[in-house]
């Protein structure tokens, strides 16, 4: 009898062509980008790291352009935006889905806890 559940792989290929909704939040962020702002990247990818949504658009569109014959695969969210840059950000929530957050209340609790477990778990593996 198989197993019903998938292994790592089998999971990595059955989510490598979805796409995960964007917090509303997040995508106002990225379109009220300013050109001429001169934050550091720090600041203007700090929210998304929180927004797994987001996480995973920038890096598959950093990783969907055509680097030349020496690029390389983008992994990090922080190489993703400078790779991309303001104009691109800006333009990065056009296309996507979008989640509001739930209000007050045990659901907003339970999703908060279950987001800051998976920012927990991937900062611990970006260190």
């Amino acid at each position: 009898m198989a197993p019903a559940t998938k292994g790592l792989d089998e999971w990595a290929d059955f989510l490598s062509d979805k796409q995960l909704p964007m917090f509303a939040h997040s995508a106002r962020l990225l379109v009220s980008l300013k050109e001429d702002a001169g934050l550091p990247i720090d600041r203007i990818v700090g929210d998304a790291l929180l927004d797994p949504g987001a996480c995973l658009a920038l890096i598959r569109k950093a990783n969907a352009q055509k680097r030349g014959r020496l690029g390389s695969e983008v992994t990090t969210v922080e190489n993703a935006a400078m790779m991309l840059g303001i104009r691109q950000l800006r333009e990065l929530p056009v296309g996507q889905k979008f989640i509001q957050l739930p209000g007050k209340g045990l659901r907003q609790y339970w999703l908060m806890r279950l987001i800051s477990r998976n920012y927990h778990a991937a900062s611990q593996a970006y260190d």
